[in-house]
C-alpha cells in the first residue's frame, strides 16, 4: 500500500488560491493552467488525479496531495535554485508523475517549461540546453547521461515517490522552505501572455527549433482539447504520448480541467497498454498513427467491452487504420495542432486579417498529397 511522503499531505484546510498580483485591476483574472488542478483539489480532493502503476514503485496521489506536491515543486524551484518569472527549466523524463508535476509546478513559480525529447542525442540537448537557457534540469533516473559533467544543475527524480528519492527530497525541502504560506505564497502570473512553455522539435530537418507557448494559449488550448476529445472527470487517460512532445499537446492540463485521472507508463508497451485498456478501464489516450498501429496489431488486441477515444495527430491515419480501431471498439479523433502554422505570427502589427470559408465544389476532389488541400 503506497501512503505519500509527510511533505505531500496538504494541511487542513489548505487555501488553494495562488497569491493574487497587486498590478492587477480587481475584476481582471489571467488565465493560467495551474488553475485547474486549485479547482480540482477544491473540488474533488479525494479523487484519484495521478496514478504510476508500472514505475519502479507504484504511485498513486489524489487532487488534493498532488496540488501540495505541485506546490512543494514551486517553493523548491524558487527557494532552493532562485528561479525567477521567465526562467527556463528544462525536463527530461518519459512519462511519470515527475513531468506530470513539472506541468504545473513551473509554471506555478511563474517559469518556462521546456520538456525535451529523451530520444535526441547528447549533442542535440546540449543545443537545447544552451539555446532555451535552461537555468536547471529535472531529470529522470534513466537520463543522467545528459546532464552528468554538465555546469547546469539538476535534480534526480528516481521515481519512486518514496523518502530518500532525490526528487521527493526536494520536495520535502521546497515544502521546508515554504514556511507553510502554501499557494497564498505563490504570486499568479499576471500577464496571460507571459510564456509558459518553450517546446523543441526533433531535429529531423536541421538543428531543433523552439516553439512558444503562453499561459493564455496552454489554457484555452487545454480547454479546447478537453472538449474536444469529450474527457470528463468519469474519464481515465493513459500517458501513451510522451509529454515532452509539445507538452503532451497540451493533456496534462486538458485532463486536470476535466478532473480526469491520468494513469502514466514509462513506455509504449502493448501489453501493458492493453491490461491497461482492460483492467483500469481507460477510456483516452493519444498517439501518433505509427504507435496507433502498433497497439490495433498487438497479439493481446481484442474488441473491448467499453468504447475507447483514442486522438491521432502527427501524421494523417490511413482509412485502412481508422477502421482497424473501429473493430476494437477505439473511436478515433484526428487533429492538427502545428502551433507554429498560426495567421497571426505571419500579419505584421496592426495589419487585417483576411478569412476566406474553402468549401470544395468537386463531387470527387482532384488527387492531393494526403494531409494537403490542393485549390485550382
Amino acid at each position: 500500500m503506497f501512503t505519500p511522503t509527510p511533505a505531500s499531505t496538504p494541511p487542513p484546510n489548505a487555501v488553494l488560491r495562488l497569491k493574487y498580483s497587486s498590478k492587477l485591476p480587481v475584476n481582471i483574472t489571467p488565465l493560467n493552467p495551474v488553475s485547474f488542478l486549485l479547482r480540482a483539489a477544491l473540488i474533488y480532493p479525494n479523487k484519484l488525479a495521478l496514478s504510476s502503476p508500472d514505475g519502479p514503485q507504484p504511485v498513486a496521489y489524489s487532487f488534493a496531495v498532488w496540488a501540495q506536491r505541485v506546490q512543494n515543486l514551486a517553493y523548491a524551484l524558487k527557494r532552493v535554485h532562485g528561479i525567477k518569472p521567465g526562467d527556463r527549466v528544462a525536463v527530461i523524463a518519459p512519462n511519470c508523475s515527475m513531468i506530470a508535476d513539472a506541468h504545473f509546478g513551473v509554471l506555478a513559480a511563474r517559469a518556462v517549461i521546456t520538456p525535451i525529447n529523451t530520444r535526441l542525442t547528447i549533442p542535440e540537448v546540449d543545443y537545447i540546453l544552451e539555446h532555451s537557457g535552461a537555468k536547471l534540469v529535472l531529470v529522470d533516473y534513466e537520463y543522467t547521461k545528459f546532464v552528468e559533467g554538465k555546469k547546469i544543475p539538476y535534480v534526480v527524480c528516481k521515481d519512486t515517490g518514496r523518502a530518500g528519492d532525490p526528487y521527493e527530497d526536494y520536495l520535502t525541502q521546497g515544502r521546508k522552505l515554504s514556511g507553510e504560506e502554501g499557494w497564498a505564497g505563490l504570486e499568479m502570473e499576471p500577464d496571460e501572455n507571459a510564456n509558459a512553455s518553450l517546446c523543441y522539435t526533433s531535429g529531423t530537418t536541421g538543428r531543433p527549433k523552439g516553439v512558444v507557448s503562453t499561459f493564455r494559449g496552454s489554457y484555452l488550448a487545454a480547454i479546447a482539447n478537453a472538449y474536444e476529445a469529450r474527457i470528463t472527470r468519469d474519464s481515465t487517460y493513459l500517458w501513451i504520448l510522451p509529454m515532452f512532445h509539445a507538452c503532451g499537446w497540451t493533456y496534462p492540463w486538458a485532463n486536470v480541467f476535466a478532473f480526469a485521472t491520468q494513469v502514466t507508463i514509462r513506455a509504449v508497451v502493448n501489453s501493458i497498454v492493453w491490461r491497461h485498456f482492460t483492467e483500469s478501464r481507460v477510456t483516452h489516450y493519444c498517439g501518433a498513427p505509427t504507435v496507433q498501429i502498433g497497439i490495433v496489431n498487438a497479439p493481446e488486441a481484442q474488441r473491448l467491452e467499453h468504447q475507447v477515444h483514442a486522438i491521432i495527430a502527427g501524421s494523417a491515419p490511413t482509412a485502412h487504420l481508422i477502421g482497424e480501431l473501429e473493430k476494437k471498439n477505439i473511436h478515433v479523433t484526428h487533429v492538427y495542432g502545428l502551433t507554429e502554422a498560426g495567421w497571426s505570427l505571419y500579419a505584421g502589427p496592426g495589419a487585417k486579417i483576411g478569412f476566406v470559408d474553402v468549401r470544395s465544389f468537386y463531387s470527387q476532389p482532384p488527387p492531393a498529397r494526403m494531409g494537403a488541400v490542393k485549390f485550382g
